[in-house]
């Protein structure tokens, strides 16, 4: 019984400096004065460059929707591809580009549910896909 009565307190005496530990550390309280916290802007420019069928040999791209343009902040008439003739064989590339001109910044493009919904191919698909 002796034994039993021992443990019971000691049981009681580490929950109760437990409660009391827990109760301290989670009611403290810290005043820090004088200090100034800022979120900073970005900048950000974006220009685009392109090419159709072949890469620019004279310095002007070849481009139909446009010859891209330089860093600017995008508005209404920057459109990155507006392709109106494409049939198969062509290619190209657009390229985007980012540019954070007064703070550190990261970005991330996620490009996802990309579905191909073609049932088959048409002739002059056929033509291109076996060359």
């Amino acid at each position: 019984m002796k034994a039993i009565l021992k443990s019971l307190v000691v049981i009681g005496a580490v929950a109760g400096l437990t409660v009391g530990a827990t109760n301290a550390f989670f009611s403290d309280v810290e005043t820090s004065r004088g200090n100034v916290f800022t979120a900073g802007g970005v900048d950000l420019k974006v220009d685009y460059s392109c090419y159709y069928n072949k890469p620019a040999t004279d310095g002007i791209p070849n481009c139909p929707w446009g010859t891209g343009w330089s860093e600017t902040n995008l508005g209404p008439t920057n459109k990155f591809f507006n392709v109106g003739d494409l049939k198969p064989g062509d290619y190209g590339e657009g390229t985007v580009s980012l540019h954070v001109l007064n703070n550190d910044a990261w970005g991330r493009l996620k490009i996802e549910n990309v579905t191909d919904l073609e049932n088959e191919c048409t002739e002059p698909e056929k033509e291109v896909e076996t060359n």
